[in-house]
């Protein structure tokens, strides 16, 4: 059944099913996240401007889980000896990764 559904699909789609998809993940998916997110923060009451409020997403990206979304956030937006905050108890691999990255871990 596999084989014969691979001998149907057509030769020039061969590139879009084996490679990697876009950077910050598919097209779809990321426009489905804005629209939950708009819906969902329409009405309250903090204010603000939100990432959807351009009217693209741009400001979205998917990460392959909870552990590639930390090591991303400290290798973009900290520095070996920075301070990091966290709750307790808390994702089981966060103090790794963040001490990994050389971050001060402290609780809260």
């Amino acid at each position: 059944a596999i084989m014969s559904s691979l001998l149907n699909v057509k030769q020039d789609s061969w590139k879009k099913y084996l490679n990697y998809g876009a950077n910050a993940g598919d097209e779809r998916l990321l426009s489905a996240l804005r629209s939950f997110l708009l819906k969902r923060t329409a009405d309250d009451d903090l204010g603000g401007v939100t990432p959807c409020d351009d009217g693209t997403t741009s400001d979205f990206f998917i990460t392959c889980g909870v552990s590639h979304g930390l090591e991303l956030l400290c290798s973009t937006c900290t520095n070996p000896g920075d301070e990091v905050w966290i709750e307790r108890p808390t994702y089981f691999l966060c103090t790794q990764i963040f001490k990994s990255n050389g971050l001060s871990v402290k609780s809260l």
